[in-house]
């Protein structure tokens, strides 16, 4: 009985890694839209290995596919959020850590989408949908050429990318079959 009281606990703390994660992350860029002019000279935070920059980011995350149509891209965001949600259901419920890991993943993503969707409602205060960027201001690299800097992030692109490291590594170190519940063959039913 103390193991399942303790597990009903648990159930709660990916949902509170999505809530804080999008709370971080949106608070984030607001902080970044006001205080931040778009494309101004960065602000060096740790001399200028780590820098504060504003951009908006009409792609993916870390800058991928700038011209996208925002109509295009939308959809496949929405896509990507469902596979994630998809397999989190597929976690056994005693793999906590795998659950979070899907809950950051599933946190950025959500915040990326809140950008590219309600934008302007988020920073602007106009009620308009299909804002179509994201707000980027981490940039993080080695003076100013072109390919010594990484492309500029944001909190939903940290918390996406710890997500997925985590999860890898217990898809590849763990056995699957001790993770995900396992899909009854035909034979077993």
């Amino acid at each position: 009985m103390e193991t399942n009281n303790n597990f009903n606990k648990k159930k709660w703390i990916p949902f509170l890694i999505i809530f804080l994660v999008l709370f971080i992350d949106l608070g984030t860029k607001v902080i970044v839209v006001k205080t931040l002019e778009h494309n101004s000279v960065p602000v060096d935070i740790i001399g200028s290995y780590v820098r504060l920059k504003h951009i908006e980011n009409p792609g993916m995350a870390f800058g991928l596919f700038p011209g996208g149509n925002k109509y295009l891209l939308i959809p496949i965001m929405l896509i990507a959020i469902g596979i994630v949600i998809f397999f989190y259901k597929t976690v056994k419920k005693d793999k906590i850590i795998v659950k979070c890991s899907f809950a950051l993943i599933l946190g950025g993503a959500l915040g990326n989408f809140a950008d590219k969707v309600f934008g302007d409602i988020i920073f602007n205060q106009k009620l308009a949908f299909f804002y179509g960027r994201v707000v980027d201001f981490v940039d993080i690299g080695f003076g100013e050429c072109r390919y010594c800097r990484w492309p500029t992030f944001n909190m939903a692109d940290i918390a996406i990318t710890i997500g997925v490291i985590v999860l890898l590594y217990f898809v590849l170190i763990k056995k699957q079959d001790e993770l995900f519940f396992k899909k009854p063959k035909k034979s077993e039913k």
